[in-house]
């Protein structure tokens, strides 16, 4: 999943984990847990994007990229 805004460069947005550029098996402090998934790996990341506008020029975007492993429990029927 990535997060990013559509409208804001960095001059005006700047997005971050709390001063981390990359984050390692991050928790949730409000996480469930399911009958039906397990959480199995997480991670996330800081990613810079350029991208050039003919009016405006190059601009810089700032993209945070969540990765999650999940599990699906397996239910035999008899």
């Amino acid at each position: 999943m990535t997060l990013s805004s559509w409208t804001l460069d960095n001059t005006r947005l700047e997005l971050d984990f709390d001063g981390h550029e990359k984050l390692e098996d991050f928790g949730f402090a409000t996480f469930s847990e399911s009958n039906e998934w397990t959480l199995v790996e997480s991670s996330a990341w800081k990613h810079m994007a350029w991208y050039h506008f003919e009016q405006h020029g190059s601009m810089e975007w700032t993209e945070l990229v969540y990765s999650l492993t999940i599990q699906r429990h397996v239910r035999i029927s008899k």
